[in-house]
């Protein structure tokens, strides 16, 4: 193998979130995509690139939180959440030639556990819960 990319990545990142929700009162992951329009020029998600460049400055994972909050609530009055986990995972890459299938967004809980998980920003629950008794 001539190795052209000797130091070329060898997992992809996939930037999550998780949500409160208040009727349930736990985490579960939510689709932020609709949040988030692609960009048509470079077809870049607004998330993950606030995700790449901001994943360790609390103040903006904080903004990020009230903004998903907000537009969650305010589109799904019904399916209200109180806070939110902001996560990514890292998938591995296949082997050349492996043959395999073209992308699929999987539900978080589809990856095997190998799959790295780390959690950026957590809401803590008692603040969850609190934000939910506030909007009734």
């Amino acid at each position: 193998m001539a190795e052209l990319f000797p130091h070329a990545a060898e997992a992809a990142i996939e930037w999550r979130a998780k949500a409160w929700r208040c009727t349930s009162e736990r985490f579960e992951e939510i689709d932020v995509r609709p949040f988030f329009p692609i960009r048509r020029d470079d077809k870049e998600s607004r998330f993950y690139r606030a995700m790449f460049f901001h994943y360790r400055q609390r103040s903006v994972m904080q903004a990020l939180e009230a903004f998903i909050m907000r537009e969650q609530n305010r589109l799904h009055p019904e399916d209200r959440i109180g806070g939110v986990i902001l996560m990514s995972l890292l998938v591995p890459i296949p082997a050349p030639g492996s043959g395999e299938q073209s992308y699929q967004r999987l539900p978080i809980a589809d990856y095997p556990a190998s799959v790295t998980r780390h959690y950026w920003y957590v809401a803590a629950p008692e603040l969850c819960r609190r934000r939910c008794a506030e909007q009734r």
